[in-house]
């Protein structure tokens, strides 16, 4: 009944995590944060692909030059993604890797930001916390257990009932039978 917390991913105060690498030229000029899946116009322009998808909704064309741009005409940089990878960073938890190894790192950290089913961003660790301090959704998860419970043991008198009735009938038949034979 409880999926798992969907994970958040979110560069946000990213850049206040670098350890050692980070260059002006790894940030995005839209969020002003480190680039999330870098792509740039032709003249060398460089913005996170979400970022740029939403500046494009407004207008077809590069956020700093203008020149004309859409989704299937910005480009990789394949020098400055290696970049990116190899920026060293520190965890919530302490630990320092590259960021390239960042979604191996989450996977199995605890500091990690998830998202609850009720809509709450907040760290893996505090979610049993959540969950039981009065999460609206655990709530309604705990009455459709309740309901589903009730439904399986109505559902388990019906099927009996049933049988009672079919057992009733074959041995009314069986009576039946056997007087008109004797």
């Amino acid at each position: 009944f409880f999926s798992p917390p969907q994970y958040v991913s979110m560069n946000e105060g990213l850049a206040d995590r670098i350890v050692s690498g980070a260059e002006e030229g790894h940030l995005c000029s839209i969020c002003f944060e480190i680039l999330n899946v870098p792509r740039q116009c032709r003249n060398g322009h460089i913005f996170c692909l979400e970022c740029l998808r939403t500046a494009l909704r407004a207008k077809r064309e590069c956020p700093e030059c203008r020149v004309a741009l859409s989704l299937d005409t910005a480009s990789r940089n394949l020098i400055l993604e290696r970049s990116l990878a190899a920026l060293q960073i520190r965890c919530d938890c302490g630990t320092v890797f590259a960021l390239g190894q960042r979604g191996a790192h989450e996977a199995d950290c605890l500091y990690r930001v998830v998202r609850c089913l009720c809509g709450s961003d907040l760290r893996l660790r505090e979610l049993p916390d959540h969950l039981e301090g009065g999460c609206s959704v655990r709530e309604q998860l705990q009455r459709l257990q309740a309901l589903e419970a009730e439904n399986w043991r109505l559902q388990a008198e019906v099927d009996a009932a049933r049988v009672r009735e079919q057992l009733q009938g074959l041995s009314v038949s069986a009576s039946a039978t056997a007087s008109a034979l004797a």
